[in-house]
C-alpha cells in the first residue's frame, strides 16, 4: 500500500538497523509497482530521553534517509521535555 499510494512512510521507533532493513523492503516494493522510492519521504518516531540522546539517534536515522522526525515526550514532564526539544530544533534541522 505504501509503495503504491503513500507520500510518507513512518516507522514507529525502533533500531536504526531494522529501519534500514525495512526501508529496503519498501524500496523493493516500489520497484515491483514501478515507483521511484525517492518519492516517499521517510519518517521515524523518537522518544525524548534527553537532548544528547535525541541528537545522536536523529543523526543516525538522518544518515540513512529519514528526514522527518516525530518526537514523543513523557507524561508528567511533557512541557519541560517539549521545551528542551524546541531548543534543540536548530541542531536537529542541521542534520
Amino acid at each position: 500500500m505504501v509503495a503504491q499510494h503513500a507520500d510518507v512512510w513512518n516507522l514507529a521507533s525502533g533500531e536504526v538497523e531494522e529501519a534500514v532493513r525495512l526501508s529496503g523492503v519498501l524500496d523493493d516494493h516500489c520497484a515491483v509497482v514501478g515507483r521511484d522510492p525517492a518519492e516517499i519521504r521517510r519518517s521515524v518516531q523518537l522518544f525524548f530521553t534527553g537532548v544528547e540522546a535525541l541528537l545522536r539517534e536523529a543523526e543516525s536515522f538522518a544518515a540513512h534517509g529519514f528526514r522527518e522526525l516525530i518526537v514523543g515526550v513523557r507524561p508528567g514532564t511533557a512541557e519541560s521535555d517539549a521545551t528542551e526539544v524546541a531548543e534543540a530544533l536548530p541542531q536537529l534541522r542541521s542534520l
